[in-house]
């Protein structure tokens, strides 16, 4: 049995999901792990400059978004904890659309 086989479906879904936020002004909170970078998997973390983790959710949850504030996980460092195993490829363009409206609703914020 090959748990690999089974589990790269998570990891070719994530690298598109994290290129979605990176297209739409997110940056990675943690993308190297003892300075090598960080493979695909089940999560990724998120953030937006200027902001904290609690704003970032709530203005997430208003475009019918989640992810679990990095606050809430004993990081120091602000952000989104975003899984992927329940977002389906079918919406991925919904998705990117639900990000470049919060990404513009974000800079009229002037954050």
């Amino acid at each position: 049995y090959n748990f690999l086989n089974e589990v790269r479906l998570y990891s070719d879904r994530s690298k598109i999901i994290k290129s979605i936020f990176l297209q739409n002004g997110f940056e990675l909170v943690y993308d190297q792990d003892m300075g090598e970078p960080i493979s695909d998997g089940f999560y990724f973390t998120i953030t937006r400059k200027g902001m904290t983790s609690d704003k970032l959710l709530f203005e997430m949850l208003r475009y019918g978004m989640a992810g679990i504030p990095l606050t809430t996980t004993g990081s120091t460092q602000h952000g989104l904890r975003i899984c992927v195993s329940k977002i389906e490829s079918s919406q991925f363009e919904m998705l990117n659309k639900r990000l470049d409206a919060l990404s513009k609703s974000i800079n009229k914020l002037n954050i």
